[in-house]
């Protein structure tokens, strides 16, 4: 999808966790969770990963922020504290933002 993805659109929410960083006993935490505007696809597709092997995705989720790769996404709002313990909490295995032709928007959506 090419140009602004209109924020109106974003009528979904989903829980996001940051990346886990390691907790200093051995294991990893997560990072308070944040509810976030969101519109969820779930489909798959082709994508490269980092090493440029094709893998297909889960879904693809357009959201109003910038989310980090190796974080966590749920569709809806959750009180669990850690994405690992859902069934449908899903990995962002990539993390895409696009300029405006004017550059003051950015189309953002992550791939999971």
């Amino acid at each position: 999808m090419a140009g602004q993805f209109p924020k109106k659109m974003l009528r979904q929410k989903a829980t996001y966790w940051a990346p886990a960083t390691e907790d200093g006993f051995g294991g990893t935490s997560f990072a308070a969770k944040t509810t976030i505007k969101c519109r969820w696809e779930d489909k798959a597709v082709l994508f490269p990963d980092d090493s440029g092997v094709e893998i297909k995705s889960n879904a693809v989720v357009y959201v109003d922020r910038t989310l980090l790769k190796e974080g966590y996404l749920f569709l809806g709002t959750t009180s669990s504290t850690d994405p690992l313990t859902l069934v449908n909490a899903y990995e962002i295995r990539k993390s895409e933002e696009y300029p405006t032709v004017d550059g003051r928007r950015f189309e953002r959506k992550v791939i999971l």
